[in-house]
């Protein structure tokens, strides 16, 4: 309750509280993740994959995607403890999740 009302004060007065900004931050990095998962798999040709083909997307998820996953999990680690409702937490993300939805969009 305490946290819910520093929120409003913070909110009233203009400032905008750390949690708010940094759900931004998370959305923000997901879309971008999501362009580059999506752009790798396009770039890859024709489908069916080769065994090539599959080495390459591997090479692509291993050095572009999944240092920025790992930041991504970390600032939602961040956020779910800085959110003062328990609602409002959210999940980590994966790749797989990210790539179905990237194809979906």
């Amino acid at each position: 309750f305490t946290a819910q009302k520093l929120n409003e004060v913070l909110i009233n007065s203009g400032l905008t509280p750390d949690w708010i900004l940094l759900d931004k931050e998370i959305r923000a990095d997901i879309h971008q993740l999501k362009k580059k998962l999506f752009k790798g798999w396009v770039d890859l040709g024709a489908k069916p994959l080769t065994y090539r083909d599959h080495c390459k997307w591997f090479d692509i998820l291993e050095k572009n995607c999944l240092p920025d996953l790992k930041s991504i999990n970390i600032k939602i680690n961040d956020y779910n403890l800085l959110v003062p409702a328990m609602s409002r937490q959210r999940l980590q993300v994966s790749l797989d999740q990210l790539f179905k939805n990237s194809i979906e969009e």
